[in-house]
């Protein structure tokens, strides 16, 4: 997968998914190789060690859409949901529903 494919699968800025690219580059997340089609694109693949590492980061982020769905409630208007959410975050943050829908619900 190239950047610009990845700014598009992703809809992000083409600059924000090179600073991103290059962050997990540097933590050893992800590797670089030029297109044999195409010299000025460099092809984008993940390393063994992201590999290894998926499983946590797919439960991360079903905890994460679990905690948005508790928080929103099914509510679609989005003052009526901030104050709804501004709410239940003073009983528990963020962080906080989401390490326990980790623990418990996945």
């Amino acid at each position: 997968m190239t950047v610009s494919q990845l700014s598009l699968e992703t809809k992000l800025s083409h600059p924000a998914v090179v600073q991103l690219t290059n962050k997990m580059k540097a933590k050893g997340y992800l590797k670089s190789s030029a297109d044999p089609q195409d010299g000025r694109r460099s092809l984008l693949e993940l390393t063994t060690k992201a590999e290894e590492v998926l499983p946590l980061l797919q439960k991360c982020w079903k905890a994460c859409n679990m905690t948005m769905k508790e928080l929103t409630k099914g509510k679609t208007l989005i003052f009526e949901v901030l104050k709804d959410m501004e709410t239940q975050m003073e009983a528990a943050d963020y962080k906080t529903r989401t390490i326990k829908n980790m623990n418990e619900k996945l």
